[in-house]
Order: C-alpha cells, then sequence, then structure tokens
C-alpha cells in the first residue's frame, strides 16, 4: 500500500500489501510509488493525503481487482474527479464516506464498469499491470499512465458501490488534451453513472443510512438438509451468532424416496431461496457422485468465493461436497450414513453392523424406516464410499460429544484414520442468559405429594414414545406431567387426565412458558443414542433439574446426583427415580441451585470454536464484493420461477395447510365483490374444515404453545 504523509495505513494491510509512505514529488504518484515500492511485486493501494475513505474501503477495492486478471487499476467514486464523482457538481459539503457507502451498497446494483483514468487520490494497482510498462511509468503523468496501461491492453474500472471523500484535497485538472477527446467527450455525456446520479440526488429525506457498510468477510457454505429439527436449530443458531463470516446455506428438497429431487440455496437470514436447482435424476438418499450436483455445487463456490464447507448432512446431496479442494468439515448431527436409521439403534445401541446384521436391521428394525427404495447393499456400497472419500479428502470430522465417535467407531473403525473434534452446540445467548429463576422448590414434598413433570420436544418412538406411555399409566394423580412442543404424538395421550399437552410454541417463548408451568423435573426418555439433545441444554438454562436416560451424550453431560439424574431406558426404572425424587425434594433443590450456579455454553462460543478449527486467511483472492447474506446486498442471480406462494420445507404440512387457510378466510372475508350470502356459505364450510385440521394440533387438554 502506498499513501502520502499523513495517511494511517490498516495494520492487516501492511501485512499484505507492500506498503511505503510517499514524499511529496513531482510525476504521477503512481510513478512515485513504484520508484520508492523499488518493482516489488505486489499490488499496490495509493491514497492521497486529506482523502477520508469509509470502512472496509480495502477489501471493496481488492475484491473487485480480484475479479478478472486483466483489471490494471481500480476506483472508488469520489466528490471531485468527473468521471467517478457521485453527483453532478461537487457537493456543498462533504458527504460522510461511510454512510454515502452504505446507501451506495443498498441502492446500487453494484456495477463494475471501464473508465478511460483512474482516481487520482485513490486506486487499486495490479503490480503485473506496471510491471509489464517497466520503468517508462516513471516519467508518465497520470493521464498518460492510464492510456499507456489501455494501449497494453490492461482494463482501467470505476466500482459505484464505493465512495470517498476526496473533497478537502486541492484539484488538478486533467491532460486538455485527453478531456479534448470526442471518445472522452462522449463517455461524460452519456455518463455510466447518470442514473445512480439522479438516485441519489432524489434520495429519501432520511438520507444515507448511518450504520457503517458492511464488511467483505469471508463465505462459508452449510449443506444440510430442511427436515428442520436439531439440525435446523443448529444452522439458524449458528448463523444468528456468526457476526465474522458470511453465511450460506445449500438444503436439499425433496419427498420420501426422492430426497434429492431439488437444491435451494438460502442467504443469511433470508427465508426465501435466493437460487434453486431441480435435478434431472433425483438423489434417492445420497449419491456417490452426481454430475449435476457437482455443477451445481461448483457455481455456487465460484459465484460466491466460499472458503469453507461445513457438511452438517448428506441426505439429498452427493459426495461431490467432500471434493472440492476447499477447507472442508464432516459434522456428525446423527449417524447417517454409517446408519441408514440415523440413531445407530436395532433393539438397543448398535455395537456392529456386518451385512448380516443390515438385512435382518432392514427387516425388522422397530424405528421407521426413511430410506425405502434403497437395499442393504446399496447402503453398505454408500457407507464405503462414503469413507473412502473421507479419508482420501482428509475431511476433518467434529461431533457434539464424544459419544458419537466412540459409537461411530465401533461401527467404521477406519474414521479412526481422521481428525476428530468435539464441538458441542450452543444455545442462543438471549436464551441463555434468560434468569428464569423457577420458584422456590417446594419444601413440604414427599410421599403422596407427587411431582410435576416436564417433557419437552417429540415423542417419536426413538425419544421414547413407548416408555413414556407406560411411565404415566403407573404415576397417576397427584404426579402431572405437561407435554411440551409434542407436535402430533401428543395425541397419543389425550386420554390420560394428569396429562396437558402442548403440541407447538415458539423457541422465544420457552423462557415464559416454563416459569408460567413451573416444573419440579424435566423427562427426557430417549431410547436412542442421542448425539447432543438441545432439549438438555434448554431444561439446563431453564433450571429445570433433567431427568435423563443411559444412552449417547446424556451419560457424557450429565453427572448423577449433580446436574441431573440418569436411569435406564425403562417405564420402571423411570418411574422408580421419579418416585424417590417426590419422596426427597431435598435433591430436587440441591440440583436446581447447581444449575442455577452453572455456565451455559452459547452458540458464541460453539461459532468460536468453529472458527478457531477452520481459519481463514485475513485476505483472499477468491473474495467477493458480491454478497447477498445480508439485507438489501442481494447477489445478481438468475431469478427462481415466479410463485406466489413461497413455503419453508423445514415446516410440518399441517402448520402450513393452517396459514393457507387463514389465508383463504382472510380473502374471502375482505372481498368486497362477494355478496354477503355467498361469502356466509362459502365460509362456513371453510372454518369447519379448518376446525378440523386444528384439532389434531392441539389434543385433549392442551394449551396454546
Amino acid at each position: 500500500m502506498a499513501a502520502e504523509e499523513g495517511v494511517t495505513v490498516p495494520k492487516d494491510f501492511q501485512e499484505v500489501f507492500a506498503h511505503v509512505i510517499l514524499p511529496s514529488g513531482q510525476g504521477s504518484a503512481i510513478g512515485r510509488a513504484y520508484r520508492a515500492l523499488h518493482l516489488e511485486n505486489r499490488d499496490v493501494i495509493f491514497l492521497r493525503a486529506g482523502i477520508r475513505v469509509s470502512r472496509n474501503w480495502e477489501h471493496l477495492l481488492c475484491s473487485v481487482a480480484c475479479l478478472d486478471d486483466v483489471i490494471a487499476a481500480v476506483s472508488p467514486l469520489s466528490a471531485r474527479d468527473p468521471f467517478f464523482s457521485l453527483t453532478a457538481k461537487p457537493p456543498r459539503r462533504p458527504l460522510d464516506p461511510d454512510a454515502t457507502t452504505q446507501w451506495l451498497q443498498s441502492a446500487c446494483r453494484k456495477k463494475i464498469f471501464d473508465v478511460p483514468v483512474y482516481l487520482r487520490s485513490c486506486v487499486f494497482f495490479r503490480s503485473a499491470a506496471l510491471m509489464h510498462l517497466g520503468d517508462h511509468i516513471l516519467n508518465l503523468s497520470d493521464d498518460a499512465l492510464a492510456q499507456a496501461l489501455w494501449a497494453a491492453g490492461w482494463t482501467l474500472v470505476g466500482f459505484e458501490a464505493l465512495y470517498v471523500d476526496d473533497s478537502r484535497i486541492p484539484w488538478e485538472n486533467r491532460d486538455p488534451l485527453l478531456m479534448r477527446r470526442e471518445d472522452i467527450q462522449d463517455f461524460l455525456r452519456q455518463h455510466p453513472l447518470t442514473g445512480l446520479r439522479w438516485a441519489f440526488a432524489n434520495r429519501s429525506a432520511e438520507g444515507p443510512n448511518e450504520a457503517g457498510t458492511k464488511p467483505i468477510r469471508p463465505t462459508q457454505l452449510h449443506v444440510a438438509h430442511s427436515w428442520g429439527g436439531g439440525l435446523g436449530q443448529w444452522v439458524e443458531d449458528f448463523l444468528e451468532a456468526d457476526k465474522e463470516r458470511h453465511n450460506l446455506v445449500l438444503r436439499s428438497i425433496g419427498t420420501w424416496g426422492r430426497f434429492g429431487q431439488r437444491l435451494a440455496l438460502y442467504a443469511q437470514d433470508s427465508p426465501i431461496p435466493i437460487r434453486e436447482w431441480n435435478l434431472s435424476l433425483p438423489i434417492r438418499a445420497t449419491a456417490v457422485s452426481h454430475y449435476e450436483y457437482k455443477h451445481v455445487l461448483r457455481e455456487i463456490l465460484e459465484t460466491f468465493g466460499v472458503e469453507v464447507i461445513l457438511v452438517s448432512s448428506v441426505i439429498g446431496h452427493s459426495l461431490d461436497v467432500y471434493r472440492t479442494g476447499l477447507k472442508t468439515i464432516g459434522i456428525f448431527h446423527d449417524f447417517y450414513p454409517i446408519c441408514p436409521y440415523l440413531y445407530l439403534y436395532f433393539f438397543g445401541e448398535c455395537v456392529q453392523c456386518t451385512e448380516n446384521i443390515i438385512q435382518s436391521c432392514f427387516a425388522h428394525n422397530p424405528l421407521p424406516q426413511i430410506f425405502r427404495n434403497v437395499t442393504p447393499s446399496d447402503f453398505l456400497l454408500l457407507r464405503k464410499n462414503f469413507v473412502d472419500t473421507l479419508i482420501a479428502e482428509k475431511i476433518p470430522l467434529v461431533a457434539p460429544s464424544p459419544s458419537v465417535f466412540r459409537n461411530l467407531l465401533r461401527i467404521e473403525p477406519r474414521l479412526a484414520h481422521l481428525e476428530r473434534h468435539v464441538i458441542p452446540h450452543g444455545i442462543p445467548t438471549d436464551f441463555a442468559s434468560e434468569q428464569t429463576g423457577l420458584s422456590t422448590r417446594r419444601s413440604d414434598g414427599g410421599q403422596g405429594k407427587g411431582l410435576h413433570v416436564l417433557v419437552p420436544g417429540r415423542l417419536s418412538k426413538e425419544k421414547g414414545q413407548s416408555i413414556l406411555l407406560e411411565v404415566i399409566g403407573r404415576l397417576a394423580h397427584p404426579f402431572t406431567f405437561t407435554l411440551l412442543g409434542c407436535g402430533e404424538d401428543g395425541a397419543l395421550f389425550k386420554t390420560f387426565p394428569n396429562v396437558t399437552i402442548v403440541s407447538h410454541y415458539r423457541r422465544k417463548d420457552l423462557p415464559m412458558i416454563a416459569k408460567q408451568l413451573n416444573p419440579d423435573v424435566g423427562l427426557l426418555a430417549s431410547i436412542v443414542p442421542e448425539t447432543f439433545s438441545y432439549t438438555l441444554s434448554e431444561l439446563w438454562a431453564l433450571r429445570i433439574p433433567p431427568v435423563v436416560t443411559t444412552v449417547g451424550s446424556f451419560l457424557d453431560r450429565v453427572q448423577d446426583g449433580v446436574s441431573g439424574w440418569v436411569c435406564e431406558p425403562r417405564a420402571d426404572a423411570i418411574v422408580q427415580t421419579l418416585r424417590q425424587l417426590e419422596a426427597s425434594p431435598h435433591s430436587i433443590d440441591q440440583v436446581a441451585r447447581h444449575l442455577k450456579d452453572m455456565p451455559f455454553r452459547t452458540n458464541v462460543d460453539m461459532v468460536r470454536d468453529y472458527h478457531d478449527l477452520v481459519p481463514v486467511a485475513f485476505w483472499d483472492r477468491k473474495r467477493r464484493v458480491f454478497l447477498c447474506a445480508e439485507g438489501s446486498q442481494a447477489e445478481p442471480h438468475t431469478p427462481s420461477p415466479k410463485r406466489a406462494l413461497y413455503i419453508d420445507p423445514q415446516v410440518p404440512f399441517r402448520s402450513v395447510l393452517v396459514q393457507f387457510l387463514d389465508y383463504v378466510e382472510m380473502k374471502m372475508h375482505n372481498t368486497p365483490r362477494w355478496r354477503p350470502i355467498f361469502r356466509i356459505m362459502a365460509l362456513f364450510p371453510l372454518r369447519l374444515f379448518k376446525f378440523l385440521v386444528r384439532a389434531p394440533l392441539k389434543g385433549g387438554g392442551s394449551r396454546s404453545g
């Protein structure tokens, strides 16, 4: 970086670019920089003393230069120079560079345009272009140097999404011969900034946003399915906490037997995909290789300058995602594709998985069979190719608890050849910091007093549905149970008089709901080895002592009698534990006090650990200007076919249907063209249908979550 005296040079850029403070002198600024740098083969950013720049100005200039090797110089917009000025006439008062750049990034298309000259007060120069001209440039003026570069086949460009304030710098007229040229006059008359100048002059009364420019940050790609659940929660928490990198999410979308019919790319905080691709040959479970998928992946990586890939699931994806050559991490949120049932469970935790066992597993496993059109031999071949690919590409593996690797290595010992890391999940900082402080535990407990037991989350077979039915059947009043967030599974428990069902709730409302319910303990009755369990973290954060089963990560995380209680995944063992706690309320108080003082891991902690595991360079040539991950900074892209309705594939079908019926009812009610009698006749069956659709959601004795 070359700068005149009085210019502060960012410390990080001193380490990346050649740096020298230029003394005052004659000749072109870049010529003096060339001489001062002693032909050093590093790119140069030049600044004039007195110029004011915005945040991340250097990142933006370098990003544009990296888009094409033929670009010799990149110039921002300015206050004075007619080739680069944002206003037709110099502004009466200096514009704030940060606020103006922010407005440009939100309002313009971030166009890069050819210019016959470069901005003399602030410019990026490619060293290869200067070397090409050699010592000849030492005697050239700035305008003559620009013409020499054009003649040599180089390109000079301006970038309309960056503004620098050079209004305080003494103005030096351009070369009169250059300004009289017909092509230069045509350029100024039909200026590429004409439309932008008009928009800026007629911008809203609020003026530019003072928030400051968005940073040019590394981009990482998350690869996931669209089922929601724990993985969906993890992705949301990660994106919420990551303030240092841009995050894109590539989700596979499909249906049973064709989990990869479509691929959708989501930007950070965007519920609507920014790009979509339909696959001619849908991916049934996971493809070993897939030409169209590979092409889509290459398009994403090149367009968005992805530097890191975090593979959270390969369901509906291809193993090509591991073969990009980029920094890639494989994360085990479940045990697929080592296990076709996700949980390493076949009438108990699996300790081996031979060909004979997997044949029997496909035929007799009580858990739902997800990949119905995949045979045991297909799956064994997929598992072999999966492990072969991880080893060949030297993919580091991450799991949220040590038990995950213990279980994986029992089934597939070859994974021991790979680098392995344990990075526990974290919960949002505002959730973890909620001082819910449930009311003081009852001191009048004892035999016959019962307990209020909170059972959070889904109640599918793998989550201990049958065990819980037996437990509740054996623990009648005064024991009470609240099933929180059980969804449609709660219908099985409607007949129990001591059960309250809250089918659905918003996660952000959980602290308030827990405070209203004020349970004595929580119960997690999983029969499969959990890889982590968000519900356990949430119970801890809410200071609700948990009772858990001796499977998976529960054994890693819960210290029996200190941070909760551990019992066998059997109804009699759980009943015995709850009876003991009923007779010993001080045990509950003791664990609750421990939880109140226990530190909680946040999603910020989690993201920091991932960044430490996969560091990125301060600067990378692939880093892009066009980032669509925030606000209105949209990446130009081939638009998806226009739709009247966008549906989040992670939302349950029943919820989508209810919201659609709500919309239809609103339209029918507010349409003035309908006669009242027709409106009444149409609304009655619609409302009846809505009632029938909603009814299973609530269940007996339910509360709205």
